[in-house]
C-alpha cells in the first residue's frame, strides 16, 4: 500500500479503494501483516479507513517509510490502534476510539474542543456550531443504526490551506442492513447510502428525528464548498459541487464511513441550512 502526495480528492479516493483492496487481499491470503510505503501525505480520509479495517481483521500495517516526519506524525496520531484517551498537550489530533455508551460524550466533547483549538481564532467561534452539529449528527446515526459498541474519529486542520478534514466510521451493520424490514429496504449498498442522504429514516415513525444527515451534507457542500465521502458495504459515494460520483469498492466494508473536507469561513452559516 502507499499514500502519494496527491491533492485531488478524487485521485485519493481511488488510492484509498486500492489500499483497501490490498488489505482485503491480505485477509483472503490468510496473512496477518502488510506494508505501507511510500507515504507522501497522510489525511484522515486516506488513513482512518485503513486503520479501522486492519484492526477489525487483526492485520498489522507496518509503515517502513524512511521519512522521520511521517513516522513522527503516524506515532502522534496513534496509528494504527488508536487511543481512548486524549492528551490536551499534544499538537496532533489522534485516531480516537469512542464508546457508544458514553452518553455524556466526555471524550467526544474533548475531541471537538481539540479540533476547535487548532483553528485560527477568527474562525473558531463561527465554526463551533457547524462542527458540533456535523459530529453530533454522525454520532447519532451510528448509535441509532449501526448496532456497535464503539466508533472512530480522526480530524486534521491545515493552516496553509485553511482546510479542515474530519473522518468518522464504525464497524457496524452498514446502511443497507439498517433498512432491512423498513419501507425503504433496498437491494444495493449504493441505494442504501442514497436513502440516508435523502433523509429516509430506518426508524419507526415514533422515533423520527428529522433529516439531519441531508442537512449537514448540504451545509458543508453548498455552504462551505466542501466535499463529502460516504462509504458502506461495497459502495462509496463522493459528493462535491452538487455532483455525486459513485464508486464500486470491489470488497465489502463492514459498517459505514463518513469523511468531510471543507474550507473554513469567518461567519457562522449553520442557521441558513436549518
Amino acid at each position: 500500500m502507499q499514500l502519494s502526495r496527491e491533492y485531488s480528492t478524487g485521485k485519493r479516493l481511488l488510492e484509498l479503494i486500492g489500499n483497501l483492496r490490498e488489505l482485503h487481499q491480505t485477509v483472503v491470503d490468510g496473512k496477518n501483516s502488510t506494508e505501507l510505503c511510500p507515504v507522501g501525505w497522510v489525511t484522515p480520509i486516506s488513513i482512518l479507513p485503513l486503520a479501522v479495517y486492519a484492526n477489525g481483521h487483526n492485520i498489522m500495517i507496518n509503515c517502513t517509510e524512511q521519512n522521520s516526519d511521517i513516522q513522527t506524525y503516524l506515532a502522534a496520531i496513534s496509528f494504527q490502534r488508536g487511543t481512548t484517551k486524549l492528551d490536551p498537550s499534544k499538537n496532533f489530533l489522534p485516531i480516537t476510539k469512542l464508546s457508544c455508551s458514553d452518553r455524556e460524550n466526555c471524550v467526544l466533547s474533548a475531541y471537538e474542543d481539540l479540533i476547535l483549538n487548532n483553528l485560527p481564532e477568527k474562525n473558531r467561534e463561527p465554526s463551533t456550531n457547524s462542527l458540533k452539529l456535523l459530529i453530533s449528527e454522525i454520532v447519532a446515526n451510528i448509535r441509532e443504526h449501526a448496532r456497535v459498541d464503539d466508533y472512530w474519529i480522526l480530524a486534521q486542520y491545515w493552516n496553509g490551506m485553511r482546510t479542515c478534514e474530519i473522518a468518522m466510521c464504525d464497524a457496524g451493520i452498514g446502511y443497507r442492513e439498517s433498512y432491512r424490514g423498513t419501507p425503504y429496504e433496498v437491494d444495493t449498498h449504493m441505494h442504501a447510502i442514497k436513502n440516508a442522504l435523502e433523509g429516509k429514516s430506518s426508524k419507526p415513525p415514533v422515533q423520527e428525528r428529522g433529516t439531519g444527515i441531508p442537512t449537514i451534507v448540504r451545509m458543508f457542500v453548498e455552504g462551505y464548498g466542501g466535499e463529502v465521502i460516504v462509504l458502506s458495504g461495497d459502495s462509496l459515494l463522493y459528493i462535491h459541487k452538487k455532483e455525486s460520483v459513485p464508486y464500486q469498492m470491489g470488497l465489502e466494508w463492514t459498517g459505514s464511513f463518513v469523511g468531510i473536507r471543507f474550507k473554513l469561513k469567518s461567519k457562522d452559516i449553520m442557521y441558513q441550512y436549518l
